[in-house]
């Protein structure tokens, strides 16, 4: 289903989420249930809804989005929908996209959809992307190739190095494509209209030669040949265009197979097809000429294929464990089994009475706890994480942070910090949440944390205090920090505050009371 869905990301200008939506959908618990693909919205900060509508309100909803609809003898499936005027667009995985009439297309659809709302600033988290890499190298490529064009310039050599340069930058593309990994901009280029889809072409089946090789690795092993061969010997590209008209049988089946069997055309495949036909066309203009460049074409040639089927191995064990990463995720993501890992308290928190500093509304379902010491540099990271967590949903949770340290120890010099914390918060609690988070995120240093933050004056309640929290700990053998916990129960040690955001949803059905009818 990732094709339909990487549509609908693109069409709503979300494809550079992409990446990141694949790894929280497939390793989602529930994947591939509806639950899975809304939570994954919700997870990402994309306002969705999931919702059964009459039929008669089908001109009321948005040009594009997802639905049930009948999809032959596989039943309801879901389909990437486009709400034209006069007909209906419904593209169902791995199959093009057909047009039905309005009433048809009632009859097929369930009354199910989920949409989403269009980009905006709060979903424009850039995902690490490889396209600066690309573009350095290429830069690097060119560099030694002028350099070594010198003294010696041939206009013929150079602009048939930067059309090798250029196919090579395509291929790395179509690899790049092959593995999910793909650039908002090349994926907007892949995708322009309905018959043009590089995804589908790159991972057709029909483009497999054999159990080791397919189409995609052609484009990348000819110009990697053709580029490293002209380093060594720039006249190489005179046999190399020969080469290149050789191939003309390979972008003749390439379009045929696009045209007639897919029925999808990739760009990307077309750009490398048009390179090689200019290739050889400069054979017109250089003729066959050998002259001496036969070992540095076999030079290449060895250096590239061994190098290429060793990255290529490289990639494939990668996305094996990327994959299984997943399938652990989406175990380790099971509410059940993260339920079944928490561990109840020895004595209740309710059990003993002492103040904490509290973020969120008292109404808030979800409860996270976490007891700290400024000495301990876990807590860092904990404070922060949990800061986030509450950031992204402030109507959901509630944090209340309080310290375990011994407050009669009076060796200890970070015990002032905690003192002064506590203080502030009996008097404002935004000042000691900034306090908290110049210590935990800023990490200012004790002498000028205390110049900013230090209380001269400490209540006796405040001592009392630290005390009560000290005392607390110490009855539930937490001889450690931080200590993190959810609505009561401590959080398993296999996960981090980061990872609650999977089960915010459940927790908060849980503490949802029971209704009376």
């Amino acid at each position: 289903m990732n094709s339909i869905l990487h549509q609908f990301l693109l069409k709503h200008e979300l494809s550079n989420l992409q990446v990141e939506f694949d790894d929280c959908y497939e390793s989602h618990p529930n994947f591939p249930s509806l639950f899975a693909l809304t939570d994954t919205f919700s997870l990402l900060y994309i306002e969705n809804v999931a919702a059964n509508v009459p039929k008669d309100q089908l001109d009321e909803l948005p040009r594009c989005f997802l639905a049930y609809v009948s999809n032959g003898d596989k039943g309801n499936d879901i389909a990437l929908i486009e709400n034209l005027t006069d007909k209906v667009g419904v593209t169902f995985e791995g199959k093009n996209k057909k047009y039905f009439p309005i009433d048809e297309f009632k009859d097929l659809w369930n009354g199910v959809v989920i949409a989403i709302e269009p980009n905006n600033e709060n979903n424009k988290v850039r995902p690490k992307s490889s396209f600066n890499k690309i573009v350095y190298l290429t830069i690097a490529v060119l560099g030694m190739f002028l350099v070594k064009q010198w003294n010696v310039f041939s206009f013929d050599a150079t602009i048939s190095f930067f059309l090798y340069l250029l196919g090579f930058v395509t291929s790395i593309f179509i690899i790049i494509e092959k593995l999910n990994q793909g650039t908002e901009s090349v994926s907007k280029l892949c995708s322009f209209n309905e018959n043009t889809s590089c995804d589908s072409v790159i991972k057709s089946a029909q483009t497999k030669i054999n159990n080791w090789l397919d189409f995609s690795d052609l484009p990348i092993l000819f110009f990697s040949i053709a580029i490293v061969a002209m380093l060594i010997d720039t006249s190489s590209y005179l046999i190399l265009n020969i080469v290149s008209l050789l191939a003309i049988p390979l972008v003749i089946y390439s379009v045929w197979l696009q045209k007639v069997k897919l029925q999808k055309w990739c760009f990307l495949c077309l750009a490398v097809s048009l390179l090689l036909v200019l290739q050889a066309v400069l054979l017109i203009k250089t003729g066959f000429e050998f002259k001496n460049n036969i070992s540095s074409l076999l030079i290449a040639t060895v250096l590239t294929v061994a190098l290429w089927f060793f990255i290529r191995d490289y990639l494939g064990k990668n996305i094996f464990l990327e994959k299984s990463n997943k399938e652990l995720k989406r175990f380790k993501r099971n509410y059940k089994v993260f339920e079944m890992l928490q561990k109840p308290l020895n004595v209740a928190r309710t059990s003993t009475k002492f103040s904490t500093i509290e973020i969120g509304s008292h109404g808030n379902p979800v409860t996270l706890s976490i007891a700290l010491s400024p000495s301990c540099g876990h807590c860092h990271t904990a404070f922060e994480q949990a800061l986030a967590l509450y950031n992204s949903s402030p109507n959901k949770i509630k944090l209340a942070i309080f310290f375990n340290l011994n407050p009669e120890n009076k060796n200890n010099i970070y015990l002032d910090v905690a003192k002064s914390i506590m203080q502030i918060n009996f008097k404002n609690q935004k000042e000691a949440v900034e306090a908290l988070s110049d210590w935990h995120i800023k990490k200012l240093n004790l002498a000028d944390w205390m110049f900013k933050w230090e209380q001269i004056n400490i209540d006796a309640e405040v001592i009392e205090n630290l005390q009560s929290q000290y005392n607390w700990c110490q009855q539930n053998d937490f001889n450690y920090t931080p200590v993190k916990m959810i609505n009561g129960k401590e959080l398993p040690e296999q996960y981090n505050i980061e990872e609650m955001k999977y089960f915010i949803s459940e927790i908060e059905e849980e503490t949802k009371p029971l209704v009376l009818v």
